[in-house]
């Protein structure tokens, strides 16, 4: 795990966004207190694209998977 406050983080930020991207774990402080991390946006290599992330998990209601109706469909077609 790499921990570096926002001062030191700044003149070494291509070398923590690599280690983010090589899976390492990157938290950047303010003053002493971890404030963020960095993350990968793309997968890590090996790792399976679509795996839940549970922070990001969201459910519907079984209306979300009834057709929508004309007048729904009139609206979505507006310029």
């Amino acid at each position: 795990m790499i921990s570096e406050n926002v001062t030191q983080a700044k003149s070494r930020l291509s070398f923590l966004i690599n280690a983010a991207l090589h899976g390492e774990d990157v938290t950047i402080c303010k003053d002493g207190v971890p404030a963020v991390r960095l993350v990968p946006v793309r997968p890590i290599l090996g790792e399976d694209p679509c795996r839940e992330i549970p922070e990001l998990s969201i459910s519907v209601g079984e209306e979300a998977m009834e057709p929508l109706g004309e007048e729904t469909w009139g609206e979505w077609a507006r310029p």
